[in-house]
């Protein structure tokens, strides 16, 4: 999860493998896992499912957009094979791994006996206003209600007192913004 907060405006964007927000695995291709993976993206473009701020902050969505990528199907979001898409910055082509490898319960890259063919990969971009971004001194993350099998979210944190990074889990949910913010 990365959140920034500029001035007024705050965006956060989300990235979470397949496996902590759909119902069943189902196999690819199937029409349970079209059905699974399509209920998945409206939860996840609902932001009000996933975090909450203080009333004084007065935050407005401006703008939730979500959408998942399948490794070994065609990107959902771009026409892409996910092979061939952008993920934290590097290639994902060939054998190069990948910074979420390890969450999918293995540590081998592609093409090293590591198959993630049929996998998922859930993101999300949102924008809110804050009417008083002075009063934002938290987030409640309740995607973890939302999507119960989630595990931890490691969460970046910009603002204009600067950065850092917090772990969040069901059971230590509220972000605390008052480093950056």
């Amino acid at each position: 999860l990365n959140v920034a907060v500029d001035g007024t405006m705050l965006t956060i964007e989300f990235q979470a493998p397949g496996s902590e927000v759909v119902v069943s695995q189902a196999a690819p291709g199937t029409d349970d896992r079209k059905r699974d993976g399509a209920a998945a993206v409206k939860s996840l473009e609902q932001p009000e499912r996933l975090f909450r701020f203080p009333d004084a902050a007065g935050c407005v969505v401006t703008s939730a957009k979500a959408r998942f990528t399948v490794i070994g199907e065609e990107n959902h979001g771009t026409g892409k094979s996910h092979g061939e898409s952008k993920h934290a910055g590097k290639s994902r082509a060939g054998k190069k791994p990948h910074g979420h490898m390890n969450a999918h319960g293995h540590g081998k890259p592609h093409g090293e006996g590591g198959s993630h063919k049929g996998h998922r990969d859930y993101h999300g971009a949102y924008a809110f206003t804050c009417k008083s971004p002075g009063a934002l001194r938290t987030i409640d993350l309740v995607y973890f209600e939302t999507f119960p099998k989630a595990g931890k979210l490691t969460v970046q944190l910009i603002g204009p007192k600067g950065q850092t990074q917090v772990e969040a889990t069901a059971k230590s949910a509220r972000i605390d913004l008052g480093a950056v913010n």
